[in-house]
């Protein structure tokens, strides 16, 4: 019995069916250029309309419809091709990748070619058998899950938003496209440029300068603005002249777009937070490339994770802000506190640490009138404007109860919606030298008052003719003038050395000076002057190096401290003037028997305006700026200067100078 497959015809038929039915691509082509053979998936890779189609048209005007490139995108030489090698009967590699762009689409397909030569009888190559696999779609899955790799790396690469977007863009330039533009949303509807990419920087210039020109309408039904509003992408495969003259926005622009050569767009939405943060448009120009589903999903992908990146760096920029803020906060000298809608302190900075004492630990989650004692009181007091440094409402300064007593402090809030922040200072000094001052000027003018009156009163008794005035009460009330002019004089000095002082006026030179010279001529000045029940020595040593200072500022010190001891020894006693070298230094020291000074006081008495005695309960008066300029005076001079005292029996100032070199 006769098999099936014993004829000719037979076995030519069944070979014709699997030729047909397998999915790769076979031609077998002749000496002359001519193909003798091609099946039906050749046929539709190499792009007739059917196999006798593709056997009709020479083999060169089949090659000439394709870019051949190598898998690096760089021409492929047509004489390497296997089918060439393998017709010319030299040895063809078992296969080669390569990738064919149609010039008529731009489109790209990836193939897997190999090809065995055809000999006859003799063994001469008679033709060429070349096969062919399409792997486009395998080809194209691994460089987009390369690209969204690289994609991904970018994103993770920065959390600097432009920096991100931008290398992004220029990722997607020319992988998937001639063009890269990112828009964000505006709070108005309208979209912001915020990136172009192209291949050539000059284009990208020219392309901003047409987007300020022609930008889109927030109104448009299609393009950025409709993906901005629905959220959803845009896929035109083909760009056709009626869509370039229904974008145009007048004659000139569709110029414009028409010179572009634009064959495909894509816009995609970036999501954001609570909306869509922007769109990525992607534009087909010089290379003709044809987008598809495939495409778009590569952008949509794209996008999403730009959504991601997005959301992190403005996360992350956030928080930036909020740790500047912070440390700025920790940074600052005025006292910070933000108090929420429910009362409850969510905020305290170091300086409110440090200002009131309480430590964030006890203020932060609990309510402000719990935490801050005495707040229920101060809330009501406190200026609370709408706009932080609009001036809307004045500072109040406002007394605020903390362990161990009462501070000032000077205090307003700005009001928002979650709450007020507070901000405040310490005026507890300030208001503590106001009252120094204040208590200053009423000592100032009671100090002139006496010597005013004292000098009015002895020359109107000089210059009365119903009364014979003698000689000795001649004499006393010109002693009287004299010494209360005198007084006069040292009370207006203090003023002006605090002057300048005050505005950096103050003159110091510092040279070689003989210190036991200066304290004897203070000391004998002293002492022509001293009350009876006072007396002045002076211990120096038998031989004392010379001090570096500014001789006539020391004798204003040291004049002033022992003008301090005989004034604060009313029962009088013994003012003490001693100088001991010290290694480096000259120690001046003045020592009395008098009222002493507590030791609570000993820390303040060299602040200015401050008095031991305000009140004048013990009689002794002054300005309160004597120990100041003495401060001042040594401090210029390199030196220092301190008290040691108890409240009996009486105080010793000293003061230090560097020796000459």
């Amino acid at each position: 019995m006769e098999s099936p497959l014993t004829t000719t015809r037979d076995q030519a038929s069944l070979l014709e069916t699997i030729l047909t039915s397998v999915g790769d691509g076979i031609i077998v082509f002749s000496r002359d250029g001519r193909l003798q053979y091609a099946n039906e998936p050749a046929a539709r890779a190499l792009g007739a309309a059917s196999i006798d189609q593709l056997l009709e048209t020479p083999l060169a005007d089949i090659m000439g419809r394709f870019e051949v490139m190598d898998e690096e995108g760089q021409p492929f030489p047509l004489e390497q091709l296997p089918g060439r090698l393998a017709l010319a009967g030299e040895e063809a590699p078992p296969s080669v990748t390569l990738r064919f762009r149609i010039r008529a689409t731009g489109d790209e397909r990836w193939s897997v070619a190999s090809a065995r030569p055809l000999r006859n009888d003799s063994g001469r190559v008679e033709a060429a058998l070349s096969i062919f696999r399409d792997i486009t779609e395998l080809k194209r899955a691994e460089e987009a899950q390369r690209f969204l790799a690289e994609a991904t790396e970018i994103l993770n690469r920065s959390l600097h938003l432009q920096e991100m977007l931008e290398s992004l863009a220029h990722l997607a330039v020319p992988s998937l496209a001639d063009w890269c533009i990112v828009h964000s949303a505006r709070s108005d509807g309208a979209s912001e440029p915020l990136i172009v990419a192209h291949a050539d920087p000059d284009k990208v210039r020219w392309a901003n300068e047409l987007g300020d020109r022609w930008p889109p309408s927030p109104n448009d039904t299609t393009g950025i603005p409709q993906v901005l509003r629905t959220g959803r992408s845009e896929l035109y495969s083909e760009i056709t002249d009626e869509m370039l003259v229904a974008a145009a926005k007048d004659d000139e622009h569709l110029g414009v777009l028409r010179s572009l050569g634009v064959t495909a767009v894509m816009t995609v939405p970036i999501p954001g937070r609570g909306g869509v943060f922007g769109t990525m448009t992607f534009v087909s120009a010089e290379r003709g490339r044809r987008y598809d589903q495939q495409d778009l999903e590569l952008a949509q992908e794209l996008a999403q994770r730009a959504g991601f990146a997005v959301e992190n760096a403005r996360l992350y920029e956030e928080a930036e802000k909020r740790a500047h803020a912070s440390l700025v906060l920790s940074h600052v000298d005025d006292g910070v506190f933000l108090v929420d809608r429910e009362g409850v302190v969510r905020l305290w900075n170091r300086a409110a640490e440090t200002i009131t004492g309480f430590g964030a630990s006890a203020v932060l989650g609990r309510p402000a009138q719990e935490a801050i004692a005495g707040w229920a009181a101060i809330e009501p007091l406190v200026p609370v404007g709408a706009t932080p440094g609009a001036g809307e409402n004045p500072v109040e300064a406002v007394p605020l109860e903390v362990d161990g007593g009462e501070i000032w402090i000077s205090i307003s809030g700005v009001g928002f919606e979650d709450g007020t922040v507070y901000a405040f200072r310490d005026l507890t000094a300030e208001r503590r030298l106001e009252e120094l001052k204040t208590d200053f000027l009423a000592t100032a003018s009671h100090e002139l008052r006496t010597p005013v009156a004292a000098v009015y009163g002895a020359a109107m008794t000089l210059r009365r003719t119903d009364y014979a005035v003698d000689d000795d009460a001649r004499a006393l009330l010109l002693e009287i003038i004299a010494s209360e002019s005198d007084r006069l004089t040292r009370i207006v000095d203090d003023v002006l050395w605090a002057s300048r002082v005050d505005s950096g006026r103050l003159v110091v030179a510092i040279d070689r000076f003989d210190a036991v010279g200066v304290a004897t001529g203070v000391v004998d000045a002293a002492r022509a002057h001293a009350p009876a029940r006072v007396t002045i020595s002076l211990t120096v040593p038998s031989s004392a190096p010379p001090v570096a200072g500014d001789a006539d500022k020391v004798r204003q010190v040291l004049a002033n401290l022992i003008d301090n001891a005989v004034k604060y020894s009313p029962d009088g006693g013994e003012v003490e003037v001693r100088l001991e070298a010290q290694p480096g230094r000259m120690r001046f020291s003045v020592r009395d028997q008098g009222l002493g000074i507590p030791p609570a006081e000993q820390t303040r008495i060299f602040e200015k305006f401050y008095r031991l005695d305000p009140q004048l309960t013990r009689g002794v008066g002054g300005t309160g700026l004597g120990l100041y300029i003495c401060r001042e005076l040594v401090q210029r001079m390199g030196g220092r200067i301190w008290v040691a005292s108890s409240e009996s029996p009486g105080s010793t100032f000293f003061f230090e100078l560097p020796l000459a070199t």
